[in-house]
């Protein structure tokens, strides 16, 4: 629990994103969660690692926003710098999801 937002599930672990992309995978999910304590007021996030795949999903507001703020295009930008693909959307627990999409090899798709 952190700051009022539970962990409802965490998935897969660290290890299974490729050793060269971990520092990138990271800073988005740090940014991710960033959002969702700031922005959110969600009570819970689902986070899941996989070998090709890292995703956030809230509770929350969902987005406000017309447009992506700073944030956001942050995320999306670090995700192009190693060849992946960072989509923030509608999240199935009715707040965001962050889902960044990458090679399994640490290459690029």
């Amino acid at each position: 629990n952190v700051i009022g937002v539970r962990v409802a599930h965490h998935l897969g672990s660290a290890e299974q994103v490729p050793m060269q992309l971990r520092s990138h995978v990271a800073w988005i999910l740090r940014e991710a969660v960033t959002n969702v304590l700031r922005h959110a007021h969600a009570s819970r996030i689902v986070l899941q690692l996989e070998p090709e795949h890292v995703s956030i999903e809230d509770d929350g507001d969902g987005l406000q926003a017309s447009t992506p703020g700073h944030g956001i295009r942050g995320m999306q930008e670090r995700a192009k710098q190693f060849g992946a693909s960072c989509t923030v959307g509608a999240s199935r627990l009715g707040g965001t999801s962050v889902q960044v999409a990458f090679a399994a090899d640490g290459n690029a798709r």
